[in-house]
């Protein structure tokens, strides 16, 4: 029986492979399990449409730099504080002279509200504070390797 239906099989196949053509794509093996082209695209389309729906940024999607209006920067789920998070440019300093008046207001929210807990503002990133003192000895310890 078993025979029969592996011939069965053989016999619907032939057809692809007297054509020469590939029936399906092998591209990887992980942890012995074998992965397909098809596999592949499918989970990677299924990946996008999840990113999609938890209203990420879209993959596919060209996004202006951190220095743009928010409206053409990646989604980033924040009040506009007139750069995108860790921008390095100029205008992502704390007092940057570029910024409206709301991103402005922003600002000053932000390191009013961090200093009354004791934080200080590093001048060249609105985003990026310290706390003086909280810094001790290093915690340095060793990490022994594993045996198996």
């Amino acid at each position: 029986m078993k025979n029969l239906c592996l011939s069965l099989i053989a016999l619907a196949c032939l057809p692809a492979l007297a054509a020469g053509q590939v029936v399906e794509e092998i591209i990887t093996r992980v942890n012995n399990q074998i992965i397909t082209r098809s596999e592949f695209e499918r989970s990677k389309d299924q990946l996008k449409e999840e990113v999609k729906q938890q209203n990420a940024a879209d993959p596919d999607k060209a996004y202006a730099d951190c220095t743009a209006p928010a409206s053409a920067r990646a989604p980033e789920g924040s009040v506009d504080m007139g750069t995108g998070y860790d921008c390095t440019d100029v205008m992502a300093h704390t007092a940057a002279k570029t910024i409206n008046p709301a991103q402005r207001r922003w600002r000053n929210t932000l390191v009013s509200a961090m200093a009354k807990q004791g934080f200080v503002n590093y001048s060249k990133e609105w985003w990026h504070f310290s706390l003086p003192g909280a810094s001790g000895p290093a915690y340095d310890f060793p990490i022994p390797a594993r045996r198996s």
